[in-house]
């Protein structure tokens, strides 16, 4: 099995950017420049729904919610009567609160998000198997998948579709922008829909079932909570900072579909870090002119 050229930390981030649902040797973190100490846990959430009428269904998360007494994900069920993500639609929608999230809004110490993943599959019967599974994620500026529809998804460059069938297909978080690995006590929940920034768009047969996981790596420090008072954690661990790594990290991920994810990803991951890695290296270091022979991997000018 290749390992990539990242530090043990890098190499745990990657993996939970690109197959957070993985079994990790130990709990992920970001390896950036923030060295205090950080409590470090996760959660999962899964369950089934079904498709309504206008066959079309969606799972909808908020990455950054904060509590276990905050809505942060928005499940269609089968009443729902659009073709569209209408979260806060008045019927047909379901909302759930992290419950393994192990404080509420208002108490909970400052945490920033590791990695985040939303996946679907059909589970529903095979004589009746049809539609499609669209996976999408904006983490752009005030980006929100709300108000989408299959035409809108499709539109953008980097999502694809998938063909019904019992596979997971899914979504990760990605972050953008340096305000998306800070840490931060603000509630965030789904019902702002410019917190929605993950989504799974599906479409299939009236009353069929498709199951639902998502799951959230976390970084969590003492801290002034919401509330006013002080904050405390369970444990703590040492940080680490691997610039480089997050350098070549973000490379890879810039070159590939909001839509994919899974152990397949890691390992492309893996590839592009030991195929580009001492370019990528080198060019933080001297100028743009010089060039790494991979092979000997030596700086030529």
């Amino acid at each position: 099995m290749l390992r990539p050229l990242l530090s043990k930390c890098a190499d745990l981030y990657l993996r939970a950017l690109t197959d957070p649902f993985a079994v990790f040797s130990e709990p992920p973190c970001i390896p950036d420049l923030a060295i205090t100490p950080s409590y470090r846990f996760s959660t999962k959430v899964r369950g089934f729904s079904q498709f309504g009428s206008t066959g079309f269904a969606f799972v909808a998360v908020s990455p950054l919610a904060v509590g276990n007494d905050t809505p942060f994900a928005a499940v269609s069920a089968p009443a729902f009567a659009s073709t569209v993500v209408s979260i806060n639609a008045p019927t047909g929608v379901g909302l759930f609160n992290d419950n393994r999230y192990p404080y509420t809004a208002a108490t909970s110490p400052a945490m920033r998000l590791v990695g985040c993943g939303v996946r679907v599959r059909y589970v529903g019967s095979e004589f009746t198997r049809q539609g499609v599974t669209i996976p999408v994620a904006q983490l752009g500026p005030s980006s929100t998948v709300e108000g989408f529809n299959t035409t809108v998804a499709l539109a953008l460059p980097d999502v694809i579709s998938y063909t019904n069938d019992k596979r997971w297909h899914g979504t990760t978080w990605r972050p953008m922008l340096p305000s998306q690995t800070d840490y931060r006590t603000t509630a965030a929940p789904v019902t702002t829909v410019s917190n929605a920034d993950l989504a799974v768009l599906l479409t299939g047969p009236d009353g069929a079932f498709f199951e639902y996981e998502i799951v959230r790596h976390f970084e969590m420090i003492p801290s002034v909570a919401a509330n006013g008072t002080q904050a405390t954690v369970p444990s703590e661990a040492a940080s680490h900072s691997d610039l480089q790594g997050m350098s070549m990290i973000r490379e890879f991920l810039g070159t590939v579909s909001a839509s994919t994810m899974g152990q397949s990803l890691y390992n492309a991951g893996v590839s592009f870090i030991n195929q580009h890695g001492p370019t990528l290296i080198a060019s933080s270091l001297i100028p743009a002119a010089a060039y790494v022979n991979n092979r000997n991997l030596r700086l030529e000018f």
